[in-house]
């Protein structure tokens, strides 16, 4: 058997393969506080569970991974860690698991708990001040530690799949998304107002009804916030898949303005990266960027900052060149957006001399193949 101080040294030897100077913590909380993650000192609360799965996880591949380059791991792992603020780790299903079984310790980590946390998060809403300031502490003292939440919630639910009646709710059927955003949800009571009331009654009930309001209050605006922020992110999404810059419109804004194709490329860019983190909001109702898009490129501050803000241009300058030079320009250009088809007349003329004017480098080379033609395309059509 090997003896307690082998143990020890062992484990020393890997805490140490995943050290970092300091200030990487600085780095994490840039990326944290980007992704919406409220939590306070919450570098070195992820650092720590980092550090914790790692060490005990019985994956080499994983170690060695990040124990190659601890800094380029553990930010890697906050960047996606961050975006899941009530995330479990695998430490703590497993100690679900040896206490109640593989089924309900399944069940409980991929359904129960993410519903859970849906019901918390729908409920900070609430009209009741009472179960809306309830639903906002327990998501905040969630995120703080949801290893510990997670059993706690779990030694209910075994309390309470045990009762006539619980698990026959038509409320489990239900998607974390359609318990959190459906108008309506049938008559269902969480387990995490029960625990709720078990730990924070006293707290509540030491409050006075104007600071239970106010604290209702601000738990509606977080969750608006977020969902604001949610609907954002796919709207990013969405867009990244369709990009403005390849609308006639905002192309001919663009030219108007004097910017090139590369600076709208730019622009673009970075106002989605704004979007995301929320600082630019959509407008009421609107589920596209466009017109928030359109109002930030006249408006010359709005303008200079996204220009100032944005990447630098980052292109293979020869490779994109040799792709332009071999692509089959006709063919190319017949699968262009729909948008294009006002230029069906010409476009298929002028796809040879564009080619030839960036391969011969009397063009800048373009960061979009598909706006920069719809540059020369309008250039040609006025």
């Amino acid at each position: 058997m090997i003896d307690t101080e082998a143990q020890k040294r062992l484990l020393r030897k890997r805490v140490e393969a995943l050290s970092f100077a300091d200030d990487v913590l600085n780095e994490a909380s840039d990326i944290i506080r980007d992704a919406g993650m409220k939590l306070a000192d919450a570098a070195v609360i992820l650092r720590k569970e980092w550090l914790n799965d790692l060490v005990a996880s019985t994956k080499p591949s994983e170690f060695k991974r990040a124990s190659a380059n601890p800094r380029a791991h553990f930010l890697a792992w906050v960047g996606e860690r961050a975006k899941k603020p009530f995330h479990v780790t695998y430490r703590a299903v497993d100690a679900v698991e040896r206490r109640f079984g593989s089924d309900l310790a399944s069940r409980f980590a991929h359904i129960v708990w993410p519903q859970e946390i849906a019901w918390a998060q729908r409920l900070r809403l609430s009209d009741n001040p009472n179960t809306a300031t309830r639903a906002a502490m327990f998501l905040r003292e969630t995120e703080g530690n949801p290893a510990r939440m997670f059993s706690k919630i779990a030694d209910l639910y075994s309390d309470a799949v045990a009762k006539v009646g619980y698990t026959d709710n038509v409320a489990h059927e239900l998607s974390p998304d359609e318990i959190r955003f459906n108008p309506s949800v049938p008559e269902f009571n969480p387990l995490f107002l029960k625990y709720a009331s078990r730990y924070y009654s006293d707290v509540l009930h030491n409050m006075t009804r104007d600071k239970i309001e106010i604290l209702a209050a601000r738990a509606a605006k977080d969750e608006r916030q977020d969902r604001s922020l949610i609907m954002a992110r796919n709207v990013v999404k969405t867009t990244k898949r369709f990009p403005m810059r390849r609308l006639p419109n905002v192309i001919s804004l663009a030219k108007s303005l004097g910017l090139t194709a590369n600076q709208l490329y730019q622009l673009e860019i970075s106002f989605l990266v704004r979007m995301e983190c929320g600082e630019i909001e959509l407008e009421q109702g609107l589920n596209s960027p466009h017109i928030a898009f359109v109002t930030a490129l006249t408006d010359d501050k709005t303008r200079q900052e996204l220009l100032a803000a944005a990447p630098p241009i980052d292109i293979e300058e020869a490779s994109v060149q040799w792709e332009v030079a071999h692509m089959d320009g006709r063919r190319w250009a017949k699968d262009l957006p729909a948008s294009f088809s006002k230029w069906s007349d010409i476009a298929q003329s002028e796809v040879e001399k564009w080619q030839v004017a960036i391969v011969e480098e009397e063009r800048e080379t373009p960061m979009d193949l598909v706006s920069d033609f719809a540059f020369w395309l309008m250039d040609i059509a006025l």
